[in-house]
């Protein structure tokens, strides 16, 4: 069948043509952290995440500790009142690294470091 056939068949209505597929539209990432899709967090609201169950789950330490870790984690002189994401961030990729200068800098062992790995990675990074 030639073009020019299969054109006056589709003006006459004999035959239809071929419904095209409509791309799905494209879903927003979600943002799974303490965060929220929030540019910053204030030192209580860190506290208090660090002070729920779930994160007992994975450092097995009791609430006054969890919270102690707020202080040890982001000092006060270098992340001011204010915890945004790229300090999480910085403080995550020192502890990956953990050379040996940032073992006395923030006061913890190996096993400490990689729960407090996991959970900055699950809870404020979102990962």
């Amino acid at each position: 069948m030639a073009l020019f056939e299969k054109k006056q068949e589709l003006s006459r209505g004999e035959m239809k043509e071929k419904p095209r597929p409509v791309p799905s539209p494209k879903e927003e990432k979600k943002d799974t952290s303490v965060f929220g899709g929030k540019p910053s967090l204030q030192r209580w609201e860190v506290r208090e995440e660090l002070r729920k169950d779930e994160v007992y789950r994975i450092l097995r330490k009791p609430k006054e500790e969890r919270a102690k870790l707020e202080k040890k984690l982001f000092d006060l002189k270098r992340f001011r009142e204010l915890i945004e994401p790229k300090e999480v961030r910085k403080v995550y990729n020192e502890l990956k690294d953990f050379p040996i200068k940032f073992r006395k800098k923030y006061g913890i062992s190996e096993g400490e470091r990689l729960n407090i790995l996991k959970l900055l990675k699950k809870k404020f990074l979102g990962k």
